[in-house]
């Protein structure tokens, strides 16, 4: 069940940076500090990486009960979100402020991302 929220998660994570929060700053300004660089690299491409050698070399299943599991964990993170954004005015990300109409369509789009990646998963793992 772990397997399965981290890689639909991790695939939602990766669609949404790499289409729409990443600029190309981080990469191709030259900064004295490489740190920042590779942490970005890291949890926007590493994660998933592995997550993909991970499937390719266990037989690890998707079970359509686990999509309960993963609806209710992407109900609270949006809720936190939505707390957070509202509380402080400071939204986790850019793109969620709740304050222009594509907030709501990213939102959509997360959900359709993680279902779409979980239906994903689940197909590799029945053909496994």
């Amino acid at each position: 069940m772990i397997y399965s929220v981290a890689w639909t998660a991790e695939i939602a994570v990766v669609s949404i940076y790499w289409t729409v929060l990443y600029s190309g700053d981080e990469i191709t300004k030259v900064h004295d500090n490489l740190y920042p660089k590779l942490t970005n690299l890291n949890f926007h491409c590493l994660f998933f990486t592995t997550l993909c050698i991970e499937m390719i070399f266990n037989n690890i299943k998707f079970r359509k009960k686990d999509l309960y599991f993963l609806s209710a964990l992407l109900f609270v993170y949006a809720l936190i979100t939505v707390i957070i954004t509202f509380v402080t005015g400071d939204p986790i990300y850019p793109i969620f402020d709740f304050k222009t109409n594509m907030t709501y369509v990213y939102a959509v789009a997360v959900v359709f991302i993680m279902l779409l990646g979980f239906s994903i998963g689940y197909l590799i793992s029945q053909f496994k």
